[in-house]
């Protein structure tokens, strides 16, 4: 419950203040590493795995769609750092 409430007062407090959103989210993640807890696919795409920057779509993070391979990927702003996704209608 204390992880999906760091993680929501982090999205919540990104655009003001940057710097405590990101403080936010390292305390979510060694909560998670301390009690070996996982978190669920929609936790993990409110910040890059790598520098744990708060993604808001279209100023911290860019959705890039790649039609070849019907895949998308989220690219931080910050680090540079690439998520792959897959499309939600994706049709086999």
């Amino acid at each position: 419950e204390r992880i999906s409430i760091l993680l929501s007062l982090a999205k919540k407090i990104a655009p003001e203040n940057p710097a405590r959103a990101k403080r936010y989210i390292g305390i979510a993640v060694a909560l998670c590493k301390r009690h070996n807890f996982r978190l669920g696919k929609g936790q993990k795409l409110q910040f890059c795995k790598k520098c744990r920057n708060c993604w808001v779509l279209g100023k911290t993070v860019r959705v890039r769609l790649n039609k070849r391979t019907r895949s998308a990927e989220y690219v931080c702003s910050f680090c540079g750092a690439k998520r792959p996704l897959s499309y939600a209608g994706r049709k086999k």
